[in-house]
């Protein structure tokens, strides 16, 4: 069995109570799971890649950058199979 330094798990997406604007709301949170392994990685860098995870998630970083016609995804695809 392989060994793996990381292991990302996204579990359901919940409602349960947050705060939006001083107000108490219900909120949708999704619930990951990271694991690493702790013979390869140490607990401090491990912490900081994960709030840095958090707050790309949070914010929704590099979804601006997600805008793709249907024409470029199509050749992206072909020229993806080329390299395998």
């Amino acid at each position: 069995m392989p060994s793996h330094t990381l292991a990302i798990t996204l579990g359901s997406i919940g409602e349960k109570p947050g705060v939006i604007g001083g107000q108490i709301a219900i909120r949708e949170y999704l619930s990951p799971t990271i694991s690493f392994d702790h013979d390869i990685i140490d607990g401090a860098p491990a912490a900081r890649f994960t709030q840095r995870l958090k707050e790309l998630i949070e914010t929704g970083d590099g979804l601006d950058d997600m805008r793709v016609t249907a024409e470029h995804t199509a050749s992206s695809a072909s020229s993806w199979d080329m390299q395998e």
